[in-house]
Order: structure tokens, then C-alpha cells, then sequence
């Protein structure tokens, strides 16, 4: 009787069966005579049927093997190739919101697609120029008048001559009239808005490239307008601080920028703050801190999108050799666009300059807390990719609307509004540079009336010093034009509440917006101004409704429909409430 050891403990295959027998660790005795199957014998007997050991077999082993290799190699190439290939698709088809790349441009390129309409009538095209009463500048546009198709764009001069014995800095604004033609009337390159210093004694030609939109000619309110006047007012900017050394309150916070700034180490900021509080002037000064005066050399330059829906978009670019400013919201909902292919365009560069302090650039970007949720979900990542070439300082009214990754990468810098006793030492201080006689009482009334507002408090102080040939302590405060003209406007919507009257409210929210005041600032005015005048029992829905149609303001993207939108809300509301009606 023999024995045999069965190792080890598993399963094998028979050969020539389909089941897989047991086997197990034991001792066995096997009597004479019989036959048993055991591993060994099985393996031994059968090692030339081995599995894939014909040719047959290695070549089906040989295929499957190039075949998953392919299939490994070729996933591999389309995860890396699938983002510059969609980004390629998206940018020759405008899908996702992207620019076209073939319709992107600077000036020559916005011209280029502009198409004159050759059958409408020519527009006849005047100029206007003034200064104000305190600027000893003169300025006045070179021709009195252009006319050009809708469709066709045109350059004009204006010339402005510093008479003064001092350089200046002055901030142009601009109006175009009758105001329903604003939304038409588009420029390509301008002046206005933006700090131009002249030297004294210094003249400087300063030139508007300009044209009507082509759907101008569809759209039926424009029939009968034949001639549009460009007005162009320049206002004094000399009593802005130029360098954290000169700001008149929170020198604390001005010797932490000026430390941030000379330490090399500069990071991305978010400064915060209510408006009026310095929070651009402090970033010019920090700009200068970093680079110098280079920085106040700026210029103005416009990009055009062009979006899925064919809708072209033109966005304005401040800018210097050393940094940018920009505001993405001014584009609404594609301020995404702008986010992603501006500020990637600009990092992935390094400064031009290199006798620059500093390597990297940097891009101020105003109204950060109005940007969505994508466009701050795209900044979040430039922040991370683009760090060495380009540092952020964003500009907010409130961080609660910032996303929490923004957040989190930037050093928040609150900036806290004034006291009514700090405007009134400024108040005061630029009084005695410029020579006026001290009004105490005055500028305690000028400091309440702003609202903490420093900004109002000092275009407040000209106003009054500019229109009034003795100034005293009880000397009225004039209120500002756009505000008077809101409240006129509110009395004027509870007087009559008819579609006529409605269109003589829209005539005047286009005279606002053409101002540039801020849609919602005319519609927060505008309400507070009605709700001052109506029962108790009304003001609810007022607000109600006001609430509504400023989101829809930010949602959207014709703001005039939204403010016509709520006009006609309150009318209807107010009359039925008037008749007694339910609503």
C-alpha cells in the first residue's frame, strides 16, 4: 500500500472537463490495483495540451495584447487632447460662452466687421466741449461736425490746453443727446472716464473713434433723428492723494500697504469697504508705491467678444505699462469671457518693462462682488495657475457675495468710510489749497448730508463753491443733478399714470444711464423717493417689486426694460390701489 501527499489545498481544472475538482491536504492510502487522479499525474501527462502553447493561440494572445495596449494609449492621448480641442471647437463656433477668435480684436479689427447702411440717410454728428468752473483748462473739439452711415465709423479731435500755472489731472465724462440714442452710439477708443494729466502750459490732441450701430436704422423710435450731439465735460481730479504718505485717515492701514508693497512679497488683495471710503485711491497709491509714477501714465483701449448668440460685446481696458483695470460685470453674465481669456492673455506673459520693481503685473478689477459665480470660479483659478506672473486686487463693496476659494487666497483689506470729523478735515484742507474761505458750519452740514460718502462730500463742496459768490455756514447745499431729477421723475409717475407718461419716464431713465448713473442706483433712488409719497399700506408691495426688478437688473442685460418694467408695476399697482381695487 502506498501513500501520497496531495499539496496544496485549491482547485485544479481536469483536463478535457469542465469542473473543477477538489483538493484537498491529507494523507491517503491507495490500494493496489486501482487508479487514482492525482495533480502531479494530471500536469505531467498533459503538459504538451497546455493552454495557448498552439500558434493559433499566440496569436489571439498577441492581438488582444496590441488591441489593449491601442485602446490604453488612445484614452490616454484624448484626456490630454480633449480640453485644447474642445477650447479649439468653442472658439471657432462661440459655443460656451467663448470669444470668437476670428472676430477678436483690437480697433482695427471692430472696424474691419463694421458694415456702412448704405441706403439709410446720412446722421449728422455735432460736438460739444466744457470744463468746469474750477478747471483752468480749455477744451474744444477740433470740428463742429461729422456725418457719417450707421454702420461707419469716424474719428474726431477734441484739443484741451492746461492754462494753468500747475499740473493738473482732470476726469472727462461724456453724454449723448437725445438720449435714446445712447444704446446706439458706441465708441471704440475715448477719453473719458479716465485720469489725463497735462503739464502746465501743455496742449494735447485727445481723439474719439466712434460709430452708429447698424440697428439703428430698425428700430422705430430712432425714425425722424437726424442729428446726435457727443458732449464732453472735463472735471478737476486734483484733490485726490497721489501716495499713501498723503491719505488724510486709516494711516495704519497705509503703512501696511506701503510695508506690503517694499517687502517683495506682494499678494493677491481684496479690498472692501462702502462707497466713498478711498478704496480706489488707496489702490493708485499702493500701484505708485510698487512701480512708481509710471503708473498714472495710462490709456484707455477696447476688446470686442462676440457671443453664441452673435451679440458683440465691447469692453473697456484701462491700462499703463505696469498694470490694468477692468470691470467684468459692465458684460453681465459673459463676464466669464472676460475672465478667462483676458487675464489668461495678460499672465501668461511677464512684465514688459525690465527696469521694473517688480516682475509681476498687476490687474485691478472694480465691482468684484457684482462678478457671478462663474467668472469668480474662473478668477479662483487663474489666482492659482498664474500666481508668479500676476497679482489680483479686487475691489467689493462686500465680501458676501465673493466666493469662499477667493476669499481664502486674497488678504482682505477693509476699508472703513470716513467719520463725519475726518471729512471735515479734509473738507477743510482742501479748502486752503485751493483758497476758499473756512465755512465750520458748512462742511458739518456737507459731512452729514454726504452720508459718510467722501467722494459726495467733495463734489458737494465744489458744487457749492463753484455756484454761490459767498459761501457761509447757511449757505445751501445743492443737491446733485441726477438726484433732482429722480425726484421730479417720482412726482411725476404719482401724478399722472397713463402710457404717455410712461414714455416721457423712459426718455428720462435714458438721460440717467447716459450720465452714467448706475441702473441700480436709479432704481434705489426712485424708490425711496415713492415710497416717501404713498400710504403706509403700499410701500410693502413697492419694495416688493422694486426688490424684483433690481435682480433682474443684474440678471439681465437691456437694463432699460427692467426700470421701464417697474415704472409700469407702480403705476398699475398705485392706480389700482387708488380705485380701491385688489390686485
Amino acid at each position: 500500500m502506498y501513500s501520497r501527499i496531495i499539496t496544496p489545498r485549491g482547485r485544479f481544472l481536469l483536463p478535457g472537463f469542465g469542473t473543477r475538482l477538489p483538493v484537498h491536504t491529507n494523507v491517503r492510502c491507495f490500494e493496489p490495483g486501482k487508479r487514482y487522479f492525482t495533480r502531479n499525474s494530471f500536469l505531467g501527462r498533459n503538459a504538451s495540451a497546455a493552454p495557448f502553447s498552439t500558434p493559433q493561440a499566440q496569436k489571439r494572445k498577441a492581438s488582444t495584447l496590441y488591441f489593449t495596449a491601442s485602446i490604453i494609449l488612445g484614452t490616454v492621448a484624448l484626456a490630454y487632447g480633449s480640453v485644447p480641442l474642445y477650447k479649439m471647437i468653442c472658439q471657432q463656433t462661440g459655443w460656451g460662452g467663448q470669444p470668437i477668435l476670428t472676430h477678436r480684436g483690437g480697433d482695427a479689427d471692430t472696424a474691419s466687421r463694421l458694415t456702412p447702411v448704405t441706403d439709410s440717410r446720412r446722421l449728422r454728428i455735432t460736438f460739444n466741449g466744457s470744463v468746469s468752473d474750477v478747471l483752468p483748462w480749455k477744451f474744444t473739439p477740433q470740428q463742429r461736425e461729422v456725418r457719417v452711415l450707421p454702420g461707419e465709423t469716424a474719428l474726431a479731435f477734441y484739443t484741451a490746453t492746461n492754462k494753468g500755472p500747475s499740473d493738473i489731472i482732470g476726469v472727462a465724462t461724456y453724454s449723448v443727446s437725445p438720449g435714446q440714442v445712447a444704446p446706439y452710439f458706441s465708441k471704440i477708443q475715448c477719453f473719458c472716464f479716465e485720469e489725463q494729466k497735462l503739464n502746465a502750459g501743455e496742449s494735447v490732441d485727445m481723439p474719439v473713434f466712434f460709430y452708429i450701430d447698424p440697428d439703428f436704422t430698425k428700430d422705430p423710435q430712432m425714425q425722424g433723428i437726424d442729428t446726435i450731439t457727443l458732449s464732453y465735460t472735463f472735471f478737476i481730479d486734483k484733490l485726490r492723494p497721489r501716495s499713501l504718505d498723503g491719505l488724510s485717515y486709516h494711516h495704519e492701514l497705509s503703512a501696511r500697504l506701503k510695508s506690503l508693497a517694499q517687502s517683495g512679497d506682494f499678494p493677491h488683495l481684496l479690498m472692501y469697504g462702502p462707497s466713498g471710503a478711498g478704496k480706489k485711491t488707496r489702490t493708485i497709491a499702493t500701484l505708485k508705491e510698487l512701480y512708481g509714477p509710471g503708473v498714472e501714465k495710462i490709456k484707455i483701449d477696447a476688446r470686442v467678444f462676440q457671443t453664441t448668440s452673435n451679440r458683440k460685446l465691447e469692453f473697456n481696458i484701462v491700462s499703463s505699462v505696469y498694470h490694468l483695470e477692468i470691470t467684468p460685470s459692465d458684460v453681465g453674465n459673459y463676464d466669464r469671457v472676460v475672465v478667462q481669456e483676458l487675464l489668461k492673455e495678460i499672465a501668461q506673459t511677464q512684465q514688459v518693462d525690465l527696469s521694473a520693481k517688480q516682475r509681476f503685473k498687476v490687474v485691478v478689477i472694480n465691482e468684484a462682488d457684482h462678478l457671478t459665480r462663474d467668472a469668480q470660479a474662473a478668477l479662483r483659478r487663474t489666482m492659482e495657475k498664474y500666481s508668479p506672473n500676476l497679482r489680483l486686487i479686487l475691489l467689493a463693496n462686500s465680501t458676501s457675495n465673493i466666493i469662499a476659494p477667493i476669499r481664502s487666497r486674497t488678504l482682505l483689506v477693509r476699508v472703513a468710510a470716513p467719520t463725519e470729523e475726518q471729512i471735515c478735515t479734509v473738507l477743510s484742507t482742501a479748502g486752503k489749497r485751493e483758497g476758499w474761505p473756512e465755512a465750520p458750519g458748512l462742511n458739518k452740514r456737507i459731512a452729514k448730508e454726504s452720508g459718510r460718502n467722501l467722494r459726495r462730500a467733495l463734489l458737494m463742496y465744489e458744487a457749492i463753491y463753484a455756484q454761490s459768490e459767498k459761501v457761509t455756514d447757511d449757505t445751501p447745499i445743492p443737491p446733485p443733478d441726477w438726484e433732482v431729477l429722480i425726484s421730479v421723475t417720482a412726482d411725476e409717475i404719482l401724478a399722472e399714470r397713463s402710457p404717455a407718461r410712461l414714455l416721457q419716464v423712459r426718455a428720462r431713465l435714458y438721460d440717467l444711464l447716459t450720465h452714467c448713473i448706475p441702473p441700480t442706483t436709479i432704481i434705489k433712488t426712485l424708490t425711496f423717493k415713492l415710497i416717501a409719497k404713498v400710504d403706509d399700506d403700499l410701500k410693502p408691495d413697492v419694495i416688493k417689486w422694486s426688490a424684483f426688478y433690481e435682480h433682474r437688473i443684474t440678471q439681465g442685460s437691456k437694463v432699460i426694460f427692467h426700470l421701464e418694467a417697474f415704472v409700469a408695476k407702480f403705476m398699475r399697482i398705485y392706480e389700482s390701489y387708488l380705485m380701491g381695487m385688489d390686485f
